[in-house]
């Protein structure tokens, strides 16, 4: 939710999946390099002070599930969750990210804590 609010809250959680980048390496020496992306779920106006009005009442916004690509894994306020026996655990957060788009947020009932779960449960599946 930007500068309105202090980064002491951990207001927002996401998802750091980080796998190699390609698997066909013919360098066998040198691993592939490894490719790290953040997944997340939050407000499709998140600094709007109207979305926070709504969502502190108890109400519901619209949420934008969305990836972006990392320069690495985050040194601070980041934990292992575990590893995916997946053959490609990039797409199988991209499909997961695209059924989850058309979700509304809601506090303590859908919001980035409750996408966090359910993708690590996705990916962390046995198969």
């Amino acid at each position: 939710m930007g500068a309105l609010y202090p980064p002491q809250l951990h207001l927002h959680h996401f998802v750091v999946v980080e796998a190699p980048a390609d698997a066909a390496n013919d360098d066998q020496e040198a691993p592939p390099p490894a490719v790290a992306v953040a997944y997340d779920f939050l407000p499709a106006d998140a600094s709007s002070p109207m979305t926070a009005a709504r969502l502190l009442s108890g109400g519901s916004v619209p949420g934008v599930a969305r990836s972006r690509t990392l320069r690495g894994v985050p040194r601070q306020r980041c934990q292992l969750a575990g590893c995916t026996v997946l053959d490609d655990p990039h797409a199988a957060a991209a499909a997961f990210q695209s059924s989850y788009a058309d979700r509304p947020l809601q506090l303590l009932r859908n919001d980035c804590t409750h996408h966090v779960e359910r993708l690590l449960q996705h990916l962390l599946q046995p198969p």
